[in-house]
């Protein structure tokens, strides 16, 4: 059973993750706030995943842990620490309606793990190579090998948990908990209404300075809904005489010669192709940032320390450092100094 890598909570990572597994024809987008508006930009939500400091929980009285069995419900129980992003995505993708081609790697997981009891299905993670290989690649470059050192009561402890809706209600599937916990039906025509509820009422109970939240969603691709509609005003605009053939260029196209409804296709597909071009170039920044994440720099940062001791320049260098450090560090004494106290340290 081999150690699993803290991963960072950013639509580009979770992305290329799900696509390492084999998926397809799905993303993950951040949510910036809880307006259900959010959530109606995409075409669908698959899930949500939500990340906070479980160590600044305050009680939660709403629901628990379910006491049955929810047929055909996947929840996998956490066995290894750092793996709970992973684990949102799995309780996410594995309860994902059939239109989400799993690919043949998580589709045998699949297979093999709802047999078993939640506990035996995260092990079963916990011991899948092709998973932690997955999961690892994100894992940060490291100049010297530590001991992991042991929590203590104030330290920040982030948590991946999933939402999902299954069969009419919205569950929570959290792994540090011995099983999914059902918030309910859902009452209204989008099930993130509910979940968003949900969350706004978890939030509530932290103190009303803790503002580290993160909340992204796994959604259909929407290069993949985009392209639909995009082939639609093509062939419309074909219909109308516009263009001869789905590779006509719309820039050849002379606006002022067509007729109302023809323009008013027209523009629409002009606009497909620019949200179009939009998503593939946030494809590409994602793809150029994950690869900043995997790559070594420490051989040339390491090279770079060397090749100025040699010029004679880092002994000064370290000096003007350690003089700009020590000044922050008084002007931040200062600004503390003459802060007043709040009412939370007066009591």
């Amino acid at each position: 059973m081999g150690d699993w890598c803290l991963i960072e909570s950013d639509p580009g990572v979770f992305t290329e993750l799900i696509e390492q597994f084999g998926t397809k024809g799905v993303e993950v987008n951040e949510f910036f706030s809880l307006d259900p508006e959010e959530a109606r930009q995409f075409d669908t939500v698959y899930g949500l995943i939500f990340l906070f400091d479980s160590a600044k929980e305050r009680h939660r009285s709403g629901p628990q842990p379910i006491q049955h069995s929810v047929p055909d419900l996947f929840f996998a129980r956490q066995m290894i620490n750092n793996a709970c992003g992973t684990q949102a995505i799995l309780n996410i993708l594995l309860n994902a309606p059939e239109e989400v081609e799993l690919g043949p790697m998580l589709q045998n997981f699949k297979s093999f793990a709802m047999m078993l009891d939640p506990e035996s299905r995260g092990i079963a993670m916990t011991n899948s190579d092709e998973l932690r290989i997955a999961h690892n690649s994100f894992s940060r470059q490291e100049t010297f090998s530590m001991d992991p050192i042991r929590s203590r009561k104030d330290d920040e402890l982030y948590h991946f948990v999933a939402y999902i809706p299954f069969n009419g209600h919205v569950y929570e599937l959290d792994g540090i908990q011995t099983a999914p916990i059902d918030h309910g039906p859902i009452e209204s025509t989008s099930w993130t209404d509910k979940a968003l509820k949900v969350l706004q009422s978890r939030i509530s109970l932290y103190s009303s300075s803790e503002i580290r939240f993160n909340l992204l969603a796994m959604v259909k691709d929407r290069r993949i809904g985009i392209q639909e509609s995009l082939d639609e005003a093509v062939s419309l605009l074909m219909s109308f005489g516009v263009i001869d053939n789905t590779y006509s260029s719309l820039d050849d196209i002379n606006v002022s010669t067509l007729e109302k409804e023809a323009r008013k296709v027209f523009y629409s597909a002009r606009d497909l192709t620019a949200e179009l071009e939009r998503e593939e170039e946030k494809r590409l920044s994602w793809k150029k940032e994950n690869e900043r994440r995997k790559h070594n720099y420490i051989p040339f940062f390491m090279q770079l320390l060397r090749e100025l001791e040699r010029a004679g320049k880092l002994q000064q260098l370290l000096a003007q450092a350690s003089e700009k450090y020590a000044t922050r560090m008084a002007e931040h004494r200062v600004r503390r100094s003459k802060e007043k106290p709040s009412c939370r340290e007066t009591k």
